[in-house]
C-alpha cells in the first residue's frame, strides 16, 4: 500500500481510512494502545480495546499478502470472523463497517488482482501461499549453462534447503542435500547422468526415499546426452501453491456476511451492493479448487493435492481441517444461491468427517488426518502415490490438535444449525470434548487445555486456543468459563487473530 502521508504509519492510515470512509466511531478506533493489564476479556470494552491493538501492531493485516505462513488464511479470517460475532451480539454495524474495511483490502490481495502466479503460471481469484508450507526445488545447470538437473525437496520451508554438487570424475559426481534449518542431511555419490545405469542421480535419489531432507531429482535432458551438472552450491526456491484451507479460511466469513445481508433488509440497503460483490469473489475463490475435489460411493466426500503439486503430499487427501474450512464455505454458499452442488460437497466432506469421529467416554476424538487416507495409512513407493514424497511407509496417525479443531468444530456448528449431518447429540458430544479432555486445572486451580483433542499431549500449548470453542458453550457453560479464565489470567496481547476472536467469542457468550 502507497503511503500517502509520511506523517502516518500504514496501520494508522489504514484505520483513519475506516473512520473516514465508513464512519466508524473514533471510539472504536482510538482505543489507548497498551498491553492489558487485568483486563477482562469477556467484555466489549476489552474486545474495542485488542480490535484497535491489533489494527496498530498485529501480525496478518489484510493489505498483507497471504504468502508467509498463509497470514490472511491463519490471521484476517479470524478477524473478520470476530467482527461477525461482536455484530451478532451486540447489534452494532461499526463491526460490519471494519469487516468491509478488510474484505476490500484482502480482495485486493488476491492473485489476479495483484498480477502473481501460482506454480502453475495462473493468476486466480484467490490467495497464493508459499513458505513454510511448499516444496521447492533448483534446476543446475551443465557445462553450456543450460539447465540438466533439478534437485527437489519437499521439507517445510524449503528455501533453507541447499543442495551441493561435487564432481567425482569425468562423468561421476556427489550431490549432497542439506536443510540448513534443521541441521539434517542426506549424501548421494558416485551419481551419474546416465539412464541406463544402476547409478542414474534420479533413480538413487529416489530408490533412498524416504530420506531425511525429503530429496527427489528429475532428469531436464530431453534424450540421454552425455552431461554432467556444474560443480556448486544451489539454494531450492519454495513454490508458490494457491491451498483450499487458504481460501476456505478467507471465504468463510466473507460468505457468512453476505448471508446476514440478504436475511436482513436494513442490512441489505447498506450493504447489499458490496455483498453482491463479495459472493461473486468467494464463489470464484472457491471455483478454483474444482480439480482437486474426490467423492466417493459412501457418501464422502473430500479434497486432495493433485499429483505433482508441489507439497509434500501431493497426490494424497487433505486432512480434516483443511477441507472443512471450504465446506464452511460451501453451507453459506449454498444458502445464499441454492445451487446444489454446493450443498452436495458440503454435505459429503461433513460426513467425511463425522464418520471418522471416535467415542471416548461421552466425547468425540478423531485424527488429524482421514483415516481412510493415503497419509494415515502410509504408502510405498509402488503405489506410485507421489511425486514429491514418493514414499510415506509409516503413515500420520497424530491426533487432531486444539486449534485446527476449532476449525472443525466451527464446520460442524454451521451445518448443525442447517439441520445437516450433526444433530444436537452430536454437538454435546462436541463439547465434552473439551469439558472431558481438553480442559485442565493445575493443583492450585490455574487452568489449561492440553494439546490434542484426547486429551493428551503438552499441557498449556494450545492455552491461546480455548476461546475459540467458545460457541459449544450454550451446550455447556464451563466451556466459557474456563476459556475466559485462561485469557484473564495470562493477559494475551492481541497481536494475532485467534487471539481476537477468542476475544470476541468470549464477550459475544458474555452477552447472551
Amino acid at each position: 500500500m502507497t503511503d500517502l502521508n509520511p506523517k502516518l504509519g500504514r496501520r494508522q492510515l489504514f484505520r483513519a481510512g475506516a473512520v473516514l470512509g465508513l464512519g466508524v466511531t473514533a471510539g472504536l478506533a482510538t482505543a489507548p494502545l497498551a498491553r492489558a493489564e487485568g483486563r477482562d476479556y469477556a467484555l466489549r470494552a476489552t474486545y474495542d480495546w485488542a480490535e484497535a491493538y491489533f489494527t496498530e501492531h498485529g501480525e496478518a493485516q489484510p493489505d498483507v499478502p497471504n504468502e508467509i505462513g498463509g497470514a490472511l488464511a491463519w490471521g484476517q479470517s479470524y478477524i473478520l470472523r470476530s467482527y461477525l460475532a461482536m455484530y451478532q451480539a451486540f447489534g452494532d454495524t461499526r463491526y460490519l463497517d471494519l469487516l468491509c474495511r478488510n474484505t476490500d483490502a484482502i480482495l485486493g490481495n488476491r492473485d489476479s488482482v495483484r498480477g502473481v502466479t501460482d506454480w502453475r503460471g495462473e493468476s486466480r481469484p484467490a490467495w497464493r501461499g508459499w513458505q513454510p508450507y511448499t516444496a521447492g526445488q533448483v534446476d543446475v545447470p551443465g557445462a553450456n549453462g543450460t539447465p540438466v538437473l533439478r534437485l527437489r525437496t519437499s521439507q517445510t520451508y524449503a528455501n533453507t534447503v541447499v543442495a551441493e554438487v561435487v564432481p567425482e570424475s569425468a562423468d561421476r559426481f556427489t550431490v549432497i542435500v542439506t536443510d540448513t534449518r534443521v541441521n539434517v542431511s542426506n549424501t548421494f555419490t558416485k551419481l551419474t547422468m546416465d539412464a541406463t545405469s544402476p547409478d542414474y542421480v534420479v533413480k538413487r535419489i529416489l530408490d533412498a526415499n524416504p530420506t531425511s531432507t525429503r530429496a527427489t531429482a528429475v532428469d531436464l535432458r530431453p534424450d540421454n546426452a552425455p552431461a554432467v551438472p556444474r560443480a556448486g552450491t544451489y539454494t531450492m526456491a519454495s513454490a508458490y501453491v494457491v491451498f483450499s484451507v487458504h481460501t476456505g479460511m478467507v471465504t468463510a466469513p466473507i460468505a457468512e456476511f453476505c448471508r446476514l445481508v440478504r436475511e436482513n433488509p436494513i442490512l441489505n440497503a447498506r450493504y447489499g451492493a458490496k455483498a453482491a460483490r463479495y459472493l461473486q469473489a468467494a464463489r470464484a475463490a472457491v471455483d478454483c479448487h474444482d480439480g482437486e475435489w474426490r467423492q466417493n460411493d459412501q457418501g464422502e466426500g473430500f479434497y486432495i493435492w493433485p499429483k505433482g503439486t508441489p507439497l509434500a503430499f501431493d497426490g494424497c487427501e487433505m486432512p480434516h481441517n483443511q477441507f472443512l474450512a471450504l465446506a464452511t464455505t460451501q453451507l453459506h454458499l449454498a444458502a445464499l444461491t441454492g445451487h446444489p452442488a454446493y450443498r452436495d460437497r458440503a454435505v459429503r466432506m461433513l460426513t467425511t468427517f463425522r464418520n471418522d469421529l471416535m467415542v471416548q467416554g461421552n466425547s468425540y476424538v478423531w485424527h488429524y488426518w482421514w483415516t481412510k487416507g493415503r497419509v494415515y495409512n502410509g504408502y510405498r513407493q509402488v503405489d506410485d502415490v507421489s511425486e514429491w514424497t514418493p514414499a510415506y511407509p509409516s503413515g500420520a496417525r497424530q491426533m487432531e490438535d486444539g486449534s485446527h479443531g476449532a476449525v472443525d468444530v466451527e464446520a460442524m456448528l454451521v451445518a448443525q444449525r442447517a439441520g445437516l449431518v450433526f444433530g444436537d447429540a452430536d454437538i454435546r458430544r462436541m463439547a465434552a470434548t473439551y469439558t472431558d479432555n481438553l480442559m485442565h486445572h493445575d493443583a492450585d486451580g490455574t487452568p489449561h487445555v492440553w494439546s490434542y483433542v484426547n486429551g493428551s499431549g503438552v499441557l498449556g500449548s494450545q492455552d491461546q486456543q480455548a476461546p475459540r470453542w467458545v460457541n459449544l458453550a450454550p451446550w455447556d457453560g464451563r466451556i466459557f468459563t474456563h476459556a475466559r479464565d485462561i485469557f484473564n489470567r495470562q493477559q494475551p496481547e492481541p497481536i494475532f487473530g485467534s487471539a481476537l476472536l477468542g476475544t470476541a467469542f468470549l464477550a459475544a457468550y458474555n452477552r447472551k
